[in-house]
């Protein structure tokens, strides 16, 4: 009961999502995005014709991706062992946790993988160039990051996302007189950057500028010429669309995969679809020398 499972990242991201079922068949899921928006304009005169513009859609299409996970054990390990099976299960779950996490924030789209909120065609770039970094000089990034969401889609951004290194980075900064800018909630912070715990993963209670943010493990920190910068992600969650069958993922047992080895065969899957591109000014991602 106390045997410890390999430390995984999980889907803190994905759990931020719009979460909904995944239709029941098909390897893809289209979506209509409207690219050129209906007209108004005055009516000069009484009779005179009204402003008319055709609307105009794109489809997008993003494929429905497969994440599994296999082990072959030995039957004298799943009879003879204790809790083998179950250990190894709850491993292989948590590895596809991670890589679901890991595909809706850095898969490219292609070869199939799902398309992460990293590869949005559209979305705004904001540029951190620093090569003595502080809290001070990011903050501004940050509130422009979010004020592109704003500006872009027309509705708040509503969740940040980061390294769990970055936002201990935020933590860490003191203003001129030796004072903390992100203090914990029950010290009643005055002109603070934002406010939460230090200690905490995922939705870790923290707020930067009334904005919740979620660390997850699964943020590129090898970006950049020096292979060292990590990103931060602002977004509108619910225009992160991710699709995920009900009931998943599942578990399968193979007995006789390789039954002259006495050898068993457990496979676990899951299918999942994300669509981020249908509003790209919902996204906007921080990138530069000053998150290395």
């Amino acid at each position: 009961d106390l045997a410890a499972d390999l430390a995984r990242s999980g889907r803190p991201f994905a759990n931020e999502c719009t979460n909904l079922p995944l239709p029941d068949d098909g390897m893809t899921i289209n979506v209509s995005r409207v690219t050129t928006g209906a007209s108004a304009a005055i009516q000069a005169t009484e009779n005179s014709a009204v402003s008319n513009t055709d609307v105009d859609d794109t489809l997008i299409t993003e494929s429905v991706s497969t994440i599994a996970s296999g082990q072959q054990i030995s039957r004298q390990a799943i009879e003879r062992g204790t809790g083998i099976d179950s250990l190894i299960a709850a491993d292989m779950m948590g590895a596809m946790a991670a890589q679901l996490e890991s595909q809706i924030i850095v898969g490219t789209g292609g070869s199939g993988q799902l398309r992460g909120v990293n590869n949005i065609v559209g979305q705004t770039a904001v540029t951190y160039t620093d090569a003595s970094p502080t809290v001070a000089e990011l903050f501004p990034k940050i509130i422009d990051a979010i004020q592109s969401v704003n500006s872009n889609r027309f509705a708040p951004a509503d969740l940040v996302v980061m390294a769990p290194r970055r936002l201990g980075f935020l933590q860490a900064g003191l203003d001129t007189t030796g004072r903390p800018i992100i203090l914990p909630t029950n010290n009643v912070p005055q002109n603070s950057m934002g406010t939460g715990p230090v200690a905490g993963y995922g939705n870790t209670g923290v707020q930067i500028a009334g904005v919740p943010v979620v660390t997850s493990g699964a943020v590129p920190t090898d970006k950049g010429a020096g292979s060292n910068e990590d990103r931060i992600y602002v977004v509108r969650r619910s225009d992160m669309l991710l699709f995920e069958q009900q009931g998943q993922p599942a578990l399968v047992r193979f007995d006789a995969t390789a039954g002259l080895n006495l050898t068993v065969t457990l496979v676990a899957y899951e299918y999942a679809c994300a669509i981020f591109g249908r509003y790209p000014g919902s996204i906007s991602t921080i990138s530069g020398t000053g998150l290395v």
